[in-house]
């Protein structure tokens, strides 16, 4: 796949092309990268950015396809987490007036980025 043909795939489209081996999980973080550092100068959508880890984890989830083996039905493709969600290990300002640094609620349950 092309470099716009990824940025413009459907989660299908992008499944498919990691299933057969197509593309791996490391092309579509490179992917994302590179549409984050031509558009987000202007954008301004992303309040950190994680490359080297989103970089890590693709090389890590590449492997793991390689040895046929697979951790969901999504394996593979890339998201975006919105700040407002938390991320352990990731600080998150939970919206424009929080503090970055704001523990949770005791309550909250934390996701596995």
């Amino acid at each position: 796949m092309t470099d716009k043909s990824l940025t413009y795939a459907s989660i299908e489209e992008t499944l498919e092309a990691l299933t057969s081996g197509a593309i791996n999980s490391e092309a579509l973080v490179e992917n994302q990268l590179s549409r984050i550092d031509a558009f987000d100068a202007k954008l301004h959508a992303y309040v950190d950015l994680y490359a080297e880890e989103a970089l890590q984890a693709a090389r890590g989830l590449d492997k793991l396809r390689q040895a046929g083996l697979t951790v969901g039905p999504l394996h593979g493709v890339t998201i975006a987490v919105k700040d407002l969600l938390k991320s352990r290990g990731m600080p998150s300002p939970r919206g424009p007036n929080r503090s970055r640094h704001e523990p949770p609620p005791s309550r909250r349950r934390w996701s596995t980025a």
